[in-house]
Parts: C-alpha cells; structure tokens; sequence
C-alpha cells in the first residue's frame, strides 16, 4: 500500500507534490511529473506479482502512465559500477530519463490511462513502480496505490484439464481474472465496511449523520474532532443524561477540560457550572455553552454559568469562598 508521505519519501518524487492524501502535479512545476515506489521486496525468488490498482479519482487514470520493473537481486550495474537498484532510484543527481534508460532491461510491463492492472507477465522477487503523471485540464491527481502478490487466480478451483495446454489456459486465467477482480473488490469492501461508519474516519456530513442516530443537537458548535469523540463515547454517555457525571463528562468533551458542577444553595432546584473565564470571554461563547448545558441537564433544573479565574491579580491561586466570589449568568441570560 502507497497511501502516505512517508511511502513517498522512501522512493523518488519530481515535479510532484503528496497533499490532502493525493499525489498530484507540483504548483509551477512543468506538465510532468515523476514517481518511483521504493523497492518492494517479496521475499521469494521468481515471484509473480498479481495486481496494482490505483484510486484515480473521478479522472479515472487520464494522463496517467504506469511502468512496473522487476529484479532477481537488489542490485545492478550503471554507468559501469555496482549500485543498489534503490541507491539509483533515489540518487537526485541523475535525470529521470537516465533512471529509466539504465532501468529500461528490466521493464516487464507499461500501460497508460489505466487504474487497475494485472501484472501476470511481470516475475521477480524485487518490484519498482514507477507512475507518470501528465498536466490535464482537470484535475488529475492519483490516491491510494495498492499492490498484490503473490499471484492468484481462480484456475486452482478448476480441473486439471482446464490447465493441460498452455495457450488456451493463459486465455481461461485472464478471463476469469475479469471477474476475480470484481469479487475480490467487493470482499474488501465488505471487510473493510465498519471504516465507513466509524467515527474516527468519516467525513464530516457523515459524522453529522451519525450524531443523528443518537439525538445530538446543535453540532455546528462542535468541531471535527471533538464531535468524533462525542459520537464514539455518546452509547455510554447518553445513559448517563440528566446526572451531574454525564453533564461534566459532556461539557469535558466540548471543552476540552472538566467543569466543576456544584448544587446552587440559593437555588433548591437549580445547580452551578464552574468553568475557567478563559472559555467563556464573551456572550456568544457563553450562549453556546448554555445550548451545550441544555443538552444533558436535569429536565426543569435550572443552571447557572460562573466563570473562575485561575489566579487573582496578585497571584493567589483562587478558592471559591475565601478569595473569589461566583459571578455567572442564569439559564434566561440574566446576570448574577
């Protein structure tokens, strides 16, 4: 799998830049751009590599070019010296076009405007790919790359003598592979499914779409990263609503620190939410607090909002009491 930067920076990039999760033409780079994976390593002789496939967008692989090279060693001769097949794919001061002269021999198979390959002719143990990306009027940047191996196809379910005469075998393995290739997508997919709806990898208006499931309003107020951690604790916490745990594990994700919440003595049906003056510095951050509040207090309590200093002017760390006195706003937006 090639789907980060590190997986970049282990091989060759010119004129081409890895951002938002895609490899696409560098800004003011030229119309072409370069790529060599780092050398994958199979671990067996004589290996036959069995698939790429390649997410090209909606593009679909236009001004995409793909070369696969294959080696027995990791290491050959250029320009008349010995080197490592990674020490010349990596080495900046040779051009691309001298990289891909001196690796022309072991080029086994080319292809372009394609996303998806079976690589049956090409054998070896150590794999080089190489993508080739040409400036289009749309956008045209490639994202995840995956690689199979070793080869695998449908021929082993068949009789033998479906396998007796070479030609016509080589013909039934790649017309079964048309449909392997299919089945073999929708397996993953359906492996793969829980990533859909988990929390930690939707996008955004998924996400939304999860926090519904549970009820849990005003979400604009939340951010990304705050509402995939209200969503994935909200089964346990909403068992929690309407008690003092549940309302200070709440306000603690919205926050991003814990509240103090205490019972209001003036107030037998009313309770104070104590948080630090920092995240409450003007009406709007307090309105929006007082919706988040509203979201899991006791029905008919009410509530009052008491910022707290973490210091006093000269110093003194604050104790609600002895140096400080509460001064918050009720649940109407009235001052008290």
């Amino acid at each position: 799998m090639i789907n980060k930067q590190l997986d970049y920076d282990r091989g060759f990039l010119e004129g081409l830049a890895f951002r938002n999760g895609r490899l696409g033409l560098a800004p003011g780079n030229g119309d072409v751009g370069t790529f060599f994976s780092r050398v994958f390593d199979s671990r067996e002789s004589g290996t036959v590599w069995h698939r790429f496939l390649i997410d090209g967008g909606t593009q679909a692989g236009q001004g995409l070019a793909l070369g696969f090279y294959s080696f027995e060693t990791p290491e050959l001769i250029a320009r008349g010296e010995k080197t490592t097949v990674s020490d010349l794919i990596r080495n900046p001061e040779i051009p691309v076009r001298e990289k891909k002269r001196l690796l022309r021999p072991y080029l086994r198979l080319s292809a372009g405007g394609t996303c998806d390959m079976l690589l049956h002719e090409v054998t070896g143990r150590y794999l080089v790919v190489c993508a080739e990306l040409h400036r289009r009027e749309a956008d045209n940047s490639i994202g995840d790359m995956c690689l199979f191996f070793p080869k695998e196809t449908w021929m082993r379910f068949l009789p033998g003598v479906y396998s007796r005469d070479r030609a016509t075998a080589d013909f039934t393995e790649r017309y079964l592979s048309i449909f392997q290739s299919v089945y073999d997508d929708r397996e993953r997919e359906i492996r793969e499914s829980a990533g859909l709806i988990h929390p930690s990898a939707v996008s955004r208006a998924l996400l939304e779409e999860l926090a519904g499931w549970y009820d849990l309003k005003d979400l604009y107020l939340w951010t990304d990263e705050k509402l995939r951690q209200l969503v994935l604790k909200a089964p346990e916490l909403l068992l929690k609503r309407g008690t003092a745990a549940g309302l200070k594990e709440y306000l603690g994700l919205y926050l991003g620190t814990q509240p103090e919440i205490r019972e209001d003595e003036g107030d037998r049906y009313g309770f104070l939410v104590l948080v630090p003056e920092e995240y409450i510095d003007d009406i709007r951050e307090q309105r929006s607090l007082m919706r988040i509040i509203g979201h899991m207090k006791p029905a008919g309590m009410d509530v009052r909002l008491a910022a707290l200093e973490r210091r006093s002017r000269s110093g003194e760390e604050m104790r609600l009491g002895v140096n400080s006195r509460l001064e918050g706003t009720k649940a109407d937006g009235r001052d008290v």
